[in-house]
């Protein structure tokens, strides 16, 4: 005859008062009235068990990163010039970066507007010592010239970044080759207003707006008047779009990892489509 698990349960408690009446002392019990039987215990069953309501929590949704704001980067090729002090005041006042592509023999005249520059945060980089063509000249003259116009830049900022733009956006594959054993890279742009052919604020504002894009490398001669009102009514335009205003090498840094020496990032074929 086997035994049920009442059955069980009742005679693990009969042991249990047995030997608990042994320990006071108590006569032992012979038998177990009926009357005296514990309780049966409950069986479980997952139906009787009473869990509390709760309240079903949502899942937290994944904060989403929100995408980089767009940036385009401001070039001034040329000068420095009288006209430089005009675009940094602009500058500064909707805390906007640029680059500046400076001729190494305008640098002593204008040291104390490079200085303003460099401290405000903008990037003085290299564009030649006397603006020559490079492909025409000798492998010695275009070093010379790379060479004397960043210890310029350096003497004057206290370093010189490793990029630099030649005059006209000229190369060749030898130009190339040099830029790579000085450690040069190469920057040209990817939008050109021609502020230097049509001297007019108006016509190289709306050439700048129609064509502007994230990540736009945008080449400007602060050498003229007429760039110097231009980028009045570029800057705050773009500041009010959403664009961020940066260096080149921020730019190029974000989104690309950098320029290594040799490479050249842009065209110099950028400006063709306003005479299409």
């Amino acid at each position: 005859m086997t035994m049920n698990s009442h059955h069980v349960c009742v005679f693990s408690w009969a042991i249990i008062l047995l030997f608990a009446a042994g320990c006071a002392g108590e006569p032992a019990i012979n038998a177990i009235d009926a009357a005296d039987e514990p309780p049966a215990l409950p069986i479980y069953s997952p139906a009787s068990e009473q869990i509390p309501e709760q309240t079903p929590q949502p899942t937290p949704e994944p904060s989403p990163t929100p995408p980089p704001a767009p940036m385009v980067a401001l070039t001034f090729d040329d000068g420095p010039a009288r006209h430089t002090d005009a675009i940094l005041d602009i500058l500064e006042q909707y805390d906007a970066r640029a680059t500046f592509f400076v001729v190494g023999n305008r640098l002593e005249r204008y040291r104390s507007t490079v200085e303003r520059a460099a401290a405000a945060g903008h990037e003085i980089a290299n564009h030649s010592y006397s603006h020559p063509h490079f492909p025409g000249q000798t492998d010695c003259f275009v070093t010379d010239e790379l060479t004397a116009t960043s210890a310029a830049i350096a003497a004057i900022t206290g370093s010189s970044p490793p990029i630099y733009r030649p005059p006209f956006g000229a190369t060749n594959e030898r130009v190339i080759e040099i830029s790579a054993e000085l450690g040069y890279g190469i920057v040209k742009w990817t939008l050109d207003p021609l502020d230097w052919r049509d001297r007019d604020p108006e016509i190289i504002y709306n050439r700048v707006m129609t064509a502007v894009e994230d990540g736009s490398v945008i080449v400007l001669h602060d050498i003229h008047a007429t760039t110097a009102a231009a980028v009045e009514l570029i800057v705050p335009s773009l500041t009010e779009m959403g664009f961020r205003l940066v260096t080149v090498s921020e730019l190029l840094e974000e989104r690309y990892g950098g320029l290594e020496a040799g490479n050249i990032f842009g065209s110099y074929c950028a400006w063709r489509k306003w005479d299409e």
